[in-house]
């Protein structure tokens, strides 16, 4: 079973095919270790294949699993109001479709962040600081888009 680093690994791995583990690891702020293990992960399922020794996405199966898996294998967890990172349809790119409520926005917890709102747990919990430190447009959009399908109602899914 895929744990949610492994999908975090496959998805840096989408945007930047042909990196290197300590790469991987130092871009996502995790261990190279954290990132071995999800490439064999992703191998196992078949999400990526191996090219001259480095791990590859195979796009459809990354597609066919984020628009139908990924909410049934990490189930959003709300938590308290914090100060965090918009995400899902809070951030863009869906924050320009969706009107926005009086309820809290969904945050990625992060001390740094720039809003207050209700906490949803990233994929990985340094996902966060690893966008802080090392910013990555398409990740993070990737990353928001995926919240909305957890987190969202029929109208973002939709969007």
């Amino acid at each position: 079973m895929l744990k949610p680093v492994d999908l975090l690994v496959g998805l840096k791995i989408l945007y930047n095919p042909g990196w290197t583990q300590l790469e991987l690891a130092s871009r996502l702020c995790i261990s190279s270790s954290q990132v071995n293990s999800a490439i064999k992960g992703l191998l196992c399922v078949n999400l990526v294949v191996l090219k001259n020794n480095k791990p590859f996405p195979i796009i459809e199966a990354f597609e066919e699993f984020v628009l139908f898996g990924v909410k049934y294998c990490y189930p959003v967890k709300v938590g308290e109001l914090t100060i965090g990172v918009p995400t899902a349809y809070a951030a863009k790119p869906l924050a320009k479709e969706i009107t926005q409520h009086s309820d809290p926005i969904p945050v990625w917890p992060y001390i740094n962040g720039s809003a207050r709102g209700l906490a949803l747990e990233p994929l990985h919990k340094n996902v966060p600081k690893a966008l802080a430190e090392f910013p990555d447009p398409k990740l993070l959009t990737c990353l928001v888009l995926i919240d909305a399908l957890r987190v969202g109602r029929m109208r973002e899914k939709n969007l």
